[in-house]
């Protein structure tokens, strides 16, 4: 009998457990980098918590609005 069963006990056998590794579907539950970037620059633009939630509405489509209308800098 291995010392690791005697401490932590006799081991289950897992081979019903599912482990999805390298999931695609992305953050479960909390907001995504293209809203919390939209956020952000707007934010910093217009100093509007208002303005800031809209766009992080529109998320990846006011972030290229902005790049396009403002440029990067």
């Amino acid at each position: 009998m291995p010392v690791e069963d005697v401490i932590y006990g006799k081991r289950k056998n897992n081979s019903n457990v599912n482990v999805n590794i390298g999931s695609s579907s992305g953050a479960k539950g909390g907001i995504g980098f293209g809203v919390a970037l939209a956020m952000v620059i707007s934010y910093v633009k217009w100093q509007s918590i208002g303005w800031a939630v809209l766009h992080g509405l529109l998320n990846w489509f006011y972030v290229i609005y902005y790049v396009i209308k403002y440029g990067w800098n």
